[in-house]
């Protein structure tokens, strides 16, 4: 009989690197197995195809709002596999392979019973698995994020005076510090660098505090001399990094001590490296395993330090493009084929 699997993802809305990872779990799982996405939200195939270029085809996808942990345990029980991504009370699997993916541990420890029921912990980052252990006592296994693929556009010799920041429009603890980015970007291109272009590029959530969200944020842009491009499509968010710069990554730098407002893991990171983009990012979370300083991008703590690293960039071009070489050949070990395989090898174990 074939096996069936089932993922779960209870905050899916806004496509950012939780939505993906999801989805390339899933896919994995489809490779022996019948496999059911499960979220909150009606069918996002479609966009998930424009978004990341990743077809989930031979998914099924099932949507169910406001699901209780007792409807999504006894769902789990139809299932051979189930996989369910959390930030802080899963419920019990009743599947016979159960892999509970920690995006951060937010609030109190699961319960002995619920922990139990699972056969793995995996996280995103060595950040996410430091925090688990230290607030839950739990041991995780770290399986990076991957791109959807390599990039099928090249990035052009003379690129634009363009800095470009990649991430959800969401009113959550996750929003990128693009108030901070915006104010500084603001200061330079009127004081220092007046050439210059910055472009937003995300998601769009679909609640009225995103909707909202995203209206204050475009305001600001506006005095700002910011632009804002919500939900492109694949080909275009690679065409508009294919001819920057710079990339600034601010997730955390608004509440510094909250460890987990800062990034978990920075896949829109990756993408931009493997596109010679050069990132600049706060020296908080995630960023810090893929970035290293004067090697293939900066790490910044504060506003001043940001302007600083910028203005160097923007003057020094052969550093630029040092770094920007280095960037492409760190993205390129974030590939699908890396997820697969070390995802592969956890069933391997757990499921002899």
């Amino acid at each position: 009989m074939p096996l069936v699997s089932l993922v779960y993802d209870p905050y899916f809305a806004a496509l950012g690197g939780g939505e993906l990872y999801a989805a390339l779990l899933a896919k994995e799982l489809a490779v022996d197995s019948r496999t059911t996405l499960l979220a909150p939200v009606p069918d996002l195939r479609h966009q998930l195809n424009r978004r990341f270029g990743l077809s989930l085809a031979e998914i099924d996808w099932l949507s169910r709002p406001q699901l209780s942990n007792v409807q999504v345990s006894k769902l789990s029980r139809c299932f051979d596999r189930f996989v369910c991504l959390t930030l802080g009370d899963p419920p019990v699997n009743q599947a016979r392979t159960g892999i509970l993916v920690i995006q951060f541990p937010v609030g109190a420890a699961p319960s002995r019973q619920v922990l139990a029921s699972y056969q793995a912990v995996i996280c995103y980052s060595r950040y996410c698995q430091h925090w688990i252990r230290q607030r839950w006592g739990l041991d995780a296994v770290v399986i990076a994020p991957a791109m959807p693929g390599l990039p099928a556009i090249q990035p052009t010799l003379e690129r634009q005076n363009l800095i470009i920041s990649i991430g959800r429009f969401q009113a959550d603890l996750h929003n990128k510090g693009y108030r901070a980015l915006f104010t500084t970007f603001s200061a330079l291109v009127r004081d220092k660098m007046p050439t210059w272009e910055y472009y937003v590029i995300g998601g769009s959530g679909q609640s009225q505090r995103d909707r909202a969200f995203l209206r204050e944020l475009s305001q600001l842009a506006v005095r700002c001399r910011v632009k804002i491009l919500p939900d492109l499509a694949r080909g275009e968010l690679l065409r508009y990094l294919a001819g920057a710069k710079l990339f600034w990554h601010g997730a955390g730098c608004e509440e510094a001590k909250a460890p987990e407002r800062a990034e978990h893991f920075g896949i829109s990171i990756v993408e931009a490296m493997s596109l010679g983009v050069v990132p600049l990012v706060y020296a908080a979370g995630g960023p810090l395993e893929l970035v290293q300083p004067g090697w293939n991008g900066f790490h910044w703590s504060s506003p001043a330090e940001l302007s600083r690293l910028t203005i160097e960039l923007a003057g020094d071009e052969p550093l630029r493009r040092r770094l920007a070489d280095q960037a492409r050949r760190t993205a390129a070990h974030y590939l699908p084929e890396r997820l697969r395989s070390e995802f592969r090898q956890l069933l391997g174990r757990i499921e002899r």
